[in-house]
């Protein structure tokens, strides 16, 4: 086995690179520009969906370049959230003070998410 060298492991690596940049041009020739028109088409198909899983829970969409811009928001909650939160709601409105104060608390909160998420208006 020959001895190894500086100069050969490199000009191995320069070959490769090489090879490597040859084979990604010609498969952005023949595939890759077809993939990346896919995927933004998919982007732009998608953009004004919201998703759970994603972390996307407010953002300004449009329906159409003409359209105005509309704050949408997901909400999610557990069965026991809604629960909670419908009870305390349906408590403060029988005079319930301290249903009235964790409603107002919520609002409170959800107001504050609202001003963060209404700051990324795009103008």
């Amino acid at each position: 086995m020959p001895p190894s060298s500086p100069s050969l492991k490199q000009n191995l690596d320069v070959s490769a690179m090489e090879d490597l940049e040859e084979k990604w041009s010609l498969w952005m020739a023949e595939a890759g520009q077809t993939v990346e028109r896919e995927v933004e088409e998919e982007f732009l198909r998608n953009r004004n969906l919201f998703e759970m899983d994603d972390g996307t829970h407010a953002k300004w969409v449009k329906e159409d370049p003409d359209a105005e811009e509309r704050l949408g928001i997901l909400l999610v909650f557990t069965p026991e959230e809604v629960s909670e939160l419908v009870c305390a709601w349906q408590d403060a409105q029988d005079g319930n003070m301290g249903a009235g104060s964790f409603v107002a608390g919520w609002l409170g909160h959800f107001m504050d998410f609202i001003d963060i998420a209404s700051d990324g208006q795009e103008m």
